[in-house]
């Protein structure tokens, strides 16, 4: 749990100081690859922290979380893909960046739960 939560810490204090950065874009491009280095931190953490769950629960509970990654990753996509058709201008990017990391980040919270429910 603890080694979890360090990279759970991690990724929030580096998408924080991303955040930073992103205020102080000037350009669309800076924009949306700032943003896409925030998701991508995120889900590197999700896939660390995932890693940890997998190796610290008995099969059923894992066969269950399993179950409920699946499906958080059908909506993810689908919620990417409503942004997309919704913004097909210069922001649409940008906006599906957020969207993702937000979700993504809310995902390493939840998993985190499960460990310390363990």
């Amino acid at each position: 749990v603890d080694e979890a939560q360090g990279i759970y810490n991690s990724l929030l204090c580096y998408n924080e100081e991303l955040e930073q950065e992103l205020q102080n874009a000037t350009t669309q491009q800076q924009m949306d690859d700032i943003t896409a280095q925030m998701f991508r931190n995120s889900d590197d953490s999700l896939n660390r922290i995932w890693h940890i769950v997998k190796y610290n629960s008995d099969e059923t509970e894992f066969a269950q979380i399993l179950e409920e990654q699946k499906s958080w990753i059908t909506e993810k996509e689908a919620e990417a893909e409503q942004i997309r058709a919704a913004n097909n201008g210069s922001l649409a990017e940008m906006d599906v960046n957020i969207r993702l990391n937000d979700l993504t980040e809310e995902r390493c919270r939840v998993l985190l739960e499960y460990l310390k429910d363990l």
